[in-house]
């Protein structure tokens, strides 16, 4: 799961790992943020298994962290859009929220 590999590379330390939380129907998680945008991101549990990979159904959202309602439209929609291409095996699907940081290119 992702959630599980980018907590354990953040305890490791060495890389900078944005703060991040599941979410479990509250967005409490979002006042330890220092970004004004999130990121919305699937962590599925067969998403890199050995024998299937789930990595390319899934999508990322970016949105603005103060945006509550818009958070929340966009959770549902991750939801929904991965129960139909999962076939409805949602059981080890979660959404991260986590800070965006934005990546300059040189």
């Amino acid at each position: 799961m992702k959630h599980s590999e980018l907590a354990h590379l953040a305890h490791r330390g060495g890389i900078s790992v944005p703060k991040f939380f599941l979410y479990a129907d509250s967005l409490s998680g979002l006042k330890d943020f220092k970004t004004e945008k999130i990121i919305l991101r699937s962590s599925y549990t067969h998403e890199d298994s050995e024998e299937q990979s789930y990595a390319w159904i899934f999508e990322s959202i970016v949105v603005e962290r103060n945006d509550e309602k818009m958070i929340l439209q966009k959770i549902e929609h991750l939801y929904t859009d991965a129960t139909k291409k999962i076939h409805g095996k949602s059981e080890g699907f979660h959404i991260m929220v986590q800070e965006y940081h934005e990546i300059i290119l040189w």
